[in-house]
């Protein structure tokens, strides 16, 4: 990982050790000692379909696992970034990011790169958000944020589809909530893909998604608020989202924003202090009891984006959430700002 001095730090996953060194140099180096056990690339031949490819994890607590080892290693790099240059200013900052190539999202990079995981969504993501930028107008009505809903160390598991294989299992992630079919059966894949929605009465089919409600549903497992701002004469602008998904054995209500600066060439994400916290509340399945109430305190990072979450973990309920309890604040440029979810499905 591309940072500014040697940081070497141990993660113990479901037995297995990796070890991942961070250092500056003239290109990217990831060093583990010992292959992570239980995540490999796997290539699956749908029927009548195009060969598949997506990550395979022994566990879901694997999964996990990896997922907050990867937010762990976001947070580590650009604090040693941060730290090396705590003396600059907003604009020096980045202009010293581009003069050293530093990459916020190098960590992701390396593990992308080190299982040779070329159909993962962060991939889609980063190209479609490069394009999108590359414009003299930002259409905010059109982001990529509006396709792309999941958060980047999500997205770096995730292949182009929103599917993950845990053990014999495939999960999917959609707009609507997530659909685990436990036998790992392609046919049920390609059905849900096609928006047969038949499928989710099959046994070998878990699912929080509930057509019955339609999209005006007050008990939901998936919910999604964003927000857009412009300050310093529109040549700069913040994202605000937030955001509730489940997982069969966990959901997680997290605060995100963004921030954007015009430049001669178009448009570019922008490092400055940002701000976020959260409330979250989680019901169980039908709503009926609940909530368990948490509330994350403020943090201000210096950051081109900056999340704050809390997760809640179970392994015998899908936790749902209630329209409007579940909401995030945000600063920026001065500005406190704060939205409230309400249920977006496309």
């Amino acid at each position: 990982m591309l940072c500014l001095k040697r940081i070497i730090y141990l993660f113990i996953i479901v037995g297995s050790i990796s070890i991942i060194s961070c250092q500056k140099t003239e290109e990217t180096i990831l060093e583990k000692t010992e292959v992570i056990d239980g995540i490999k690339v796997v290539n699956l031949d749908a029927p009548n379909k195009s060969n598949i490819q997506m990550l395979e994890f022994s566990s879901s607590q694997l999964f996990t696992q990896t997922l907050k080892n990867l937010q762990e290693e976001l947070e580590q790099c650009d604090s040693v970034f941060l730290s090396t240059y705590s003396y600059l200013s907003d604009s020096l900052l980045n202009e010293k990011e581009d003069e050293i190539g530093f990459d916020e999202w190098q960590p992701l990079n390396d593990f992308i790169n080190y299982y040779g995981f070329t159909n993962s969504m962060k991939l889609s993501f980063e190209q479609a958000e490069a394009d999108w930028l590359d414009n003299e107008v930002l259409d905010t009505l059109n982001s990529p944020h509006q396709e792309y809903i999941f958060g980047i160390e999500e997205m770096t598991l995730l292949n182009s589809e929103g599917e993950v294989k845990i053990g014999d299992s495939i999960l999917k992630l959609t707009s609507r909530g997530f659909v685990y079919i436990t036998d790992g059966d392609l046919v049920k894949l390609i059905k849900v893909r096609d928006e047969d929605w038949s499928v989710l009465s099959d046994p070998n089919v878990i699912s929080n998604i509930d057509l019955s409600k339609g999209t005006c549903a007050t008990c939901d497992g998936w919910e999604r608020d964003y927000n857009w701002d412009y300050y310093d004469n529109d040549k700069k602008k913040v994202y605000m989202q937030i955001s509730f998904h489940a997982y069969p054995w966990y959901a997680v209500c997290k605060s995100k924003i963004v921030s954007y600066k015009k430049y001669w060439y178009g448009w570019g994400r922008y490092r400055r202090t940002l701000g976020a916290n959260n409330q979250a509340a989680f019901w169980d399945s039908n709503c009926a009891a609940g909530p368990n109430n948490y509330y994350t305190d403020w943090k201000y990072k210096t950051r081109r984006s900056y999340s704050r979450y809390h997760f809640e973990w179970s392994s015998n309920t899908m936790y749902k959430t209630r329209s409007g309890y579940c909401y995030g604040q945000f600063y920026y440029a001065g500005i406190y700002n704060y939205r409230v979810t309400h249920l977006v499905h496309k």
